[in-house]
């Protein structure tokens, strides 16, 4: 796998709702070629070592002061143990994959921690071109998000997220393809200045496909989302109360997948939503979202992608560009990624990420806040993977990231920058 072993969920890029999906021990990427051996076992185990440092591991506000020993840069170290399982089972097929790390910081030693990631998931068909899914996964990890700009918070706080899915498929001989998909989410912090934007969310969606040619796809879905946040809490009395709020979102989407060439794919979505709290009256509005992505695979040696994303935190599906972030009205993004074949062994990748935030102080305590702020986030980053054998890695990674802010005066927003820098070895035996 390609990515950045940061032991914190990053606070608004990169990364989906913590769920740890498809944990091959040491999976190649996409793009390397079609000459990589195949598994000779569905069992694979492994282990990894990072080591990295972060100019602001806080992600405090430029310029401000840590009480020691909190130290703003700091060294860390990840040492995992991955394992994995894709089993097929006659028509059916068996995927399950575990990692635990365990992070190590040299100065603010108060986030040493463990974390981990778990998922199962069951593919099933019939002779009567019905199939489906049925999956859990489990994640702890630590998370990194200041709520304020005056006091910020050097505390440990872990991120635990509960998920799980049933899918439904009919068809497959005809042009058309009708699913059912329901999914489940519990989120929780485990600091108590965040436990407000705990979070707990069911959905369930019907939709169509019609494949009208093998390069264009059209679906229509209908879905709806029940949840709540049980630890809300309003402010403005003593002592402040929990007050739970309870939500309901409607959306209904179109979407059109394009394979304008054999080299280019485009899949885009966009769908109207109605969305109603029972405390945070702010919250309650009509929107609308998209999500897309464009892969480009010019040659047999480079791809690029590019995605976006536009909804909010109630309304989110699963998206290399979402994490989990109740005080954002909205959130657009847009990322890009290109991967290059250096050699049959080395591989190159760069990556740059754009998200707008539009916020408001709804979690600050008051579900009728008027105040209104933005803020927008860079990140960029270059590095390489060096893959000596098929089950081992070598790869380093270098990102800049920086945010900056515009609107009403809210505490929950305000200008940081940080560079972080990584290497990580894996290893893995099937």
């Amino acid at each position: 796998m390609t990515h950045l072993r940061d032991p914190f969920l990053p606070s608004s890029s990169a990364r989906p709702v913590a769920v740890a999906a498809a944990l091959a021990a040491l999976s190649l990427p996409a793009w390397s070629g079609t000459d990589a051996e195949p598994p000779s076992s569905p069992w694979s185990i492994g282990v990894l070592e990072t080591v990295m440092h972060d100019s602001n591991v806080f992600r405090v506000q430029d310029g401000a002061a840590l009480t020691p020993p909190a130290s703003r840069g700091d060294w860390i170290s990840t040492t995992g143990v991955t394992a994995s399982l894709d089993q097929p089972i006659g028509r059916e097929r068996l995927k399950a994959a575990a990692e635990l790390d365990w992070n190590a910081f040299r100065d603010n030693k108060q986030l040493n921690s463990s974390a981990h990631s778990l998922s199962i998931e069951g593919d099933w068909a019939t002779v009567d071109n019905l199939s489906g899914e049925i999956g859990y996964s489990n994640s702890a990890q630590l998370y990194r998000y200041n709520l304020s700009e005056t006091e910020p918070s050097t505390e440990r706080n872990t991120q635990t997220t509960n998920a799980g899915f049933v899918r439904f498929h009919l068809g497959g001989v005809t042009r058309w393809t009708f699913d059912a998909i329901f999914n489940g989410l519990d989120l929780g912090y485990s600091a108590d200045p965040y436990k407000p934007r705990d979070l707990r969310r069911w959905d369930a969606s019907l939709g169509a496909t019609y494949q009208s040619s093998a390069d264009l796809r059209l679906t229509m879905s209908d879905r709806y989302t029940k949840g709540e946040y049980p630890n809300y809490t309003v402010s403005g009395e003593f002592p402040d109360t929990v007050t739970p709020d309870h939500f309901t979102r409607n959306d209904i989407a179109l979407g059109v997948t394009l394979a304008a060439t054999g080299a280019s794919t485009l899949r885009a979505r966009v769908s109207l939503a109605h969305e109603n709290h029972s405390v945070i009256d702010a919250r309650s509005f009509d929107a609308w979202s998209a999500d897309g992505q464009w892969t480009w695979t010019p040659t047999g040696r480079t791809q690029l992608t590019l995605d976006f994303l536009r909804d909010n935190d109630t309304g989110s599906t699963e998206s290399p560009l979402f994490s989990a972030n109740a005080d954002a009205r909205s959130r657009t993004a847009i990322s890009t990624t290109v991967n290059y074949e250096l050699t049959g062994k080395t591989k190159l990748h760069a990556s740059a990420t754009y998200a707008h935030r539009e916020l408001d102080s709804s979690f600050a305590g008051n579900p009728d806040s008027t105040l209104r702020g933005t803020d927008d986030l860079w990140n960029a980053g270059i590095g390489f993977d060096y893959l000596p054998t098929r089950t081992s890695r070598i790869g380093c990674t270098i990102s800049r990231e920086r945010r900056r802010t515009g609107g009403d005066d809210i505490s929950i927003t305000y200008p940081y920058s940080a560079t972080v820098g990584s290497c990580t070895g894996q290893i893995a035996f099937d």
